[in-house]
């Protein structure tokens, strides 16, 4: 007896697919903070899930100042602090820490160095905050560098770059449901089906 595969078309579930959207903002600052303007996610695209900031490449702080700390080649001293970003829509989160020492072969001279900031990806959302997000206007977010020195004076820095809010959504995907014509073909192959079956019995 021949054997019969009989398959039968089901109506697809509403699936989801996963996108994102993003928007980058200019920065360059002397003081110790710069609000930057963003877009807000707009929610006709979808389900907004998770929001991440990153710095994009040659992003920087540069330190300046005068190390006062004396040693056999010149004089030294070190910084240390943080860059921080927050908003009223919810982010207040540590992007990376600042830390290092200037070197001034001569006592009295000042000195510069470079802390290149990280490319990688911080979530600043949560479940909480994700609606602070949404709408159709701008986003405020508030760059704020906090530097301390030891044996450095006339401490100053430039905080320079560029930076990018991604939003990652959901985007809900339906399926077609197969015409009813299509139905009836697979009723009709079903009906022959069985009926074979049962005649060779």
């Amino acid at each position: 007896m021949k054997r019969f595969l009989i398959c039968l078309a089901a109506c697809a579930l509403p699936a989801w697919c996963a996108s994102v959207n993003s928007n980058t903002v200019a920065f360059d600052f002397t003081g110790t903070s710069q609000l930057l303007s963003f877009n807000q996610f707009d929610a006709s695209l979808g389900t907004l899930t998770e929001v991440r900031f990153a710095f994009l490449s040659s992003s920087r702080v540069t330190v300046f100042g005068t190390p006062t700390d004396p040693f056999s080649g010149g004089c030294g001293g070190s910084y240390s602090g943080d860059l921080r970003a927050t908003s009223g829509g919810g982010i207040n989160t540590i992007l990376t820490s600042l830390s290092g020492s200037l070197i001034s072969s001569n006592c009295g001279t000042s000195s510069f160095f470079v802390n290149s900031l990280p490319t990688s990806q911080r979530q600043v959302s949560n479940a909480g905050n994700l609606s602070g997000f949404v709408g159709t206007g701008t986003l405020g977010v508030t760059l704020t560098r906090n530097l301390s020195a030891t044996n450095i004076n006339n401490l100053s820095a430039t905080t320079e770059g560029s930076a990018r809010l991604t939003y990652y959504y959901d985007v809900p995907v339906v399926e077609e449901t197969p015409e009813p014509a299509t139905w009836g073909l697979l009723a009709v192959g079903l009906a022959m089906g069985i009926r074979a079956r049962r005649a060779h019995r």
